[in-house]
């Protein structure tokens, strides 16, 4: 979903997570980004939401760097406690129900 947030689905429900809002310069890595902040937070005993907001982290912190570079953890740190706590299923329901509605009135117009 990239500068709109994540999404995560567990057994519990679906936790939707908006991006850091921070000015790109290249959007080159930051799904890698996420995806090895989120398997590192894991491997290091994170909970799943804990993993997501680390990897949620990692993708804005990615597309602060210029060209091919990666993020860096220090921008990682830093933008993780930046990420917002998240919201309840119900909350993320409603709030994909209205992103999809917006999305399918774009493509009409």
């Amino acid at each position: 979903m990239g500068h709109e947030g994540g999404l995560l689905a567990q057994r519990s429900g679906v936790l939707w997570l908006p991006a850091v809002p921070v000015e790109a310069k290249s959007a080159v890595g930051a799904g890698d980004s996420f995806l090895a902040a989120m398997t590192f937070a894991l491997a290091c005993g994170r909970d799943p939401v804990d993993a997501f907001r680390y990897g949620i982290a990692a993708g804005a912190a990615a597309v602060l760097t210029p060209g091919t570079d990666l993020c860096h953890r220090d921008e990682v740190e830093r933008l993780y406690v930046l990420v917002d706590p998240g919201e309840t299923p119900a909350e993320a329901s409603i709030n994909m129900a209205a992103h999809s509605s917006r999305a399918a009135e774009a493509q009409r117009a």
